[in-house]
């Protein structure tokens, strides 16, 4: 009876894949975009999931398309517990990934789509670290002379898509642009966005060599900056581990304006620059006041536990400039993990 109730269990498939936007660390179940960027790289591992209570032999086993017009697979390498293959998004249209064992039977099958991009969106760095409070204006602002870092969200018909290696930008002569990848955790799209000049600046945004869009960026003189505002989880309430908030300028008309880099000032005289703060929520000691300066502009933040460090929304991959040894072995420990991860 023991036995019957531990098959019963276990899930149906002994088999799973993740792609390169999952970690893929201690998972035991598909975690696949389902939808990719026409033109993205993409990498695919395939292992047994852990519950089958052994690992299984994948040294003659293989990842094969369904459809090479979707997806084309260039390598698949095996190993003794996994399988990792080098494919693209080569065509609109739907595909399985099949996991075939050394007769050439599937033995697991997922299936994903490609689709053109149709649209996308600049989503701001800074806005997805402090995770609420940013309210972008339209067309969004930024300071003259500073980086700002946005997020490229690929749409096809509304419906999101995973991307890599598909974002071109061509800038003007008063805004630089540059193109970036992330891959620590999982692989994203970034642009940088740098104006010298104030006023509109636009930015034509690219997807797989093919122009998608034109998107318009306002451009803030420091001068213009009359105030700053701190966004984010300042009050540590249901958060787990390190908390990033941020601060945003603010315009004579009240917009929020990216790319500002102020002075944190804690209680006892520190300072720490970057328009990012983590901290270490904690109820046992009393919420911590820091004031923000920028030039001659201020403002203050009371943040519920302890400041660990300052960090730059506008780097991409590691951008942390912690305060203290604990915030280092914290990085370290990320890059080991990345370490398992392919790099691009």
């Amino acid at each position: 009876m023991l036995i019957l109730t531990l098959l019963a269990c276990q899930s149906a498939d002994r088999f799973f894949v993740v792609d390169n936007f999952t970690d893929g660390i201690e998972l035991s179940d598909d975690a696949v975009a389902g939808s990719y960027a026409f033109g993205s790289d993409l990498h695919f591992t395939a292992m047994e999931a852990s519950h089958w209570g052994r690992e299984a032999d994948l040294s003659g086993f293989t990842l094969v398309s369904s459809d090479p017009a979707v997806v084309t697979i260039s390598s698949s390498v095996p190993t003794e517990d996994s399988i990792d293959a080098e494919a693209e998004a080569v065509g609109p249209g739907s595909a399985d990934l099949l996991i075939q064992d050394e007769t050439g039977a599937t033995v697991h099958a997922v299936s994903v789509e490609v689709a053109v991009p149709d649209a996308v969106t600049l989503a701001p760095k800074l806005a997805i670290d402090a995770g609420s409070g940013f309210v972008a204006s339209e067309p969004q602002k930024i300071l003259v002379g500073s980086y700002s870092a946005f997020e490229a969200q690929f749409t096809a018909v509304g419906r999101g898509l995973a991307a890599h290696g598909v974002l071109g930008a061509v800038g003007g002569d008063a805004l630089t642009v540059e193109v970036e990848d992330s891959t620590l955790w999982e692989d994203r799209e970034w642009l940088s966005v740098w104006p010298t000049l104030a006023g509109e600046q636009t930015v034509d945004v690219l997807a797989a060599g093919a122009e998608l869009d034109e998107v318009v960026f306002e451009a803030v003189d420091v001068a213009g900056i009359v105030g700053l505002q701190v966004i984010g989880n300042v009050s540590g309430v249901g958060a787990e581990g390190t908390v990033i908030v941020g601060v945003v300028g603010l315009d004579d008309a009240g917009d929020m304006v990216l790319g500002v880099n102020p002075t944190w000032v804690l209680p006892d005289g520190t300072e720490w620059v970057g328009d990012e703060l983590s901290y270490e929520p904690d109820d046992s000691i009393d919420p911590v006041t820091l004031t923000v300066r920028l030039g001659t502009v201020e403002t203050t933040a009371t943040i519920a536990g302890r400041p660990t460090g300052t960090h730059s929304s506008s780097t991409i991959g590691c951008s942390s400039v912690p305060a203290g040894p604990a915030a280092w072995l914290a990085l370290v420990g990320a890059l080991v993990l990345a370490a398992r991860r392919r790099q691009s």
